[in-house]
């Protein structure tokens, strides 16, 4: 049997070595931690990193106004207005003839010419004038007005310059030397509906369609004689127009508005009508009758809401009816010039 005998400080070593080993496999957790330690410690750090102060919100800034002409409400607003004003209206270049039967048919002018106008009727004086609209947004609008208005004046029929002589209208015969008193009733009603292909806070733009309902009577008194001979014409006429609004500031607005309109109906041949078990005939007929109209002015309104009106207004007519017992016709031009109220809710 073979001894190996090993140095003494060469087995101190060896022991301590062993001791060693042995003491790091039984305390070896402390050096090698777990996962879920490691993710706990990785946590704990991040959020030691992190937890400075935390960023000063950015401040919300509000969009910038639109530009100038632009809209700035694009929700359906309805908003009604009406308008009332005193007009000063002179009514000139007037014919009018009235045919009864065999008897009448003169074409009559009231205007004077160039001759001596204090041989020549004058018809002029106040009326109303009234408008209302109602608003449905910005693209659309219902528009109406009224207007009436009767002038009259007396005169001598003469043959001067200027003067207007003897006439036959219906069946009374003026004959020059008269004294006649002549009286012209005028009854206007409109109805509109206009659309706004531009609107903008300092522009509009208008596009009506509509119909014109007008009242015409003329009415002659002998003065000596009290013989009083008088016809009415009336009509309804569909209308069509422009018209444009301008504000360079906000209180003030400029405005022109022009419409125009005509209708042509006839009838050849009479018919009969049967009603309440009764036969009427119904005679043949010839209708034509034409309007114009032109509007310009400037208005001032507070907030939009109450304000004042200036504006001229010029309006022809012309109606002519005829039928196999009567003819007649009317024409002539109303120029006013009027100021009102506004005021819309």
């Amino acid at each position: 049997m073979t001894r190996i005998t090993l140095p003494l400080p060469l087995l101190g070593v060896l022991l301590a070595g062993a001791l060693s080993g042995t003491a790091l496999a039984q305390e070896g957790g402390e050096f090698t931690p777990s996962e879920s330690e490691l993710d706990q410690e990785l946590d704990q750090s991040l959020a030691e990193e992190f937890a400075a102060e935390p960023a000063p919100e950015r401040p919300v800034v509000p969009p910038p106004p639109p530009p100038s002409g632009q809209k700035t409400d694009d929700r359906i607003r309805l908003r009604l207005g009406g308008m009332a004003a005193y007009a000063w209206t002179g009514f000139h270049d007037i014919e009018v003839s009235h045919q009864s039967g065999n008897r009448g048919g003169d074409t009559v002018s009231f205007d004077g010419g160039d001759g001596d106008q204090s041989q020549a009727f004058e018809f002029e004086g106040g009326s109303g004038y009234y408008r209302a609209w109602f608003d449905i947004g910005p693209w659309v609008s219902l528009q109406g007005a009224f207007s009436h208005a009767s002038f009259k004046d007396t005169n001598v029929l003469s043959n001067s310059p200027g003067g207007t002589p003897g006439f036959v209208f219906g069946d009374t015969v003026f004959q020059t030397g008269d004294v006649v008193q002549v009286r012209h009733t005028l009854r206007i009603a409109d109805f509109d509906v206009a659309v706004h292909p531009l609107s903008l806070s300092w522009i509009r733009l208008d596009v009506t369609f509509g119909a014109r309902y007008v009242y015409w009577q003329t009415r002659l008194d002998r003065v000596r004689s009290s013989q009083i001979e008088e016809k009415a014409l009336e009509a309804l006429i569909p209308m069509i127009g422009l018209g444009i609004s301008v504000r360079p500031v906000q209180p003030m607005e400029l405005f022109v508005r022009g419409r125009i309109g005509a209708l042509d109906m006839e009838r050849k041949e009479g018919r009969y009508r049967r009603r309440n078990g009764q036969s009427r005939r119904v005679e043949p007929f010839r209708r034509e009758q034409s309007s114009v109209e032109l509007d310009a002015g400037v208005a001032f309104t507070v907030e939009e809401t109450v304000g004042i009106i200036l504006g001229a207004r010029i309006n022809y007519l012309e109606i002519e009816r005829e039928t196999e017992s009567e003819r007649s016709h009317f024409k002539g031009t109303a120029s006013s010039l009027y100021a009102g109220l506004i005021l819309n809710f």
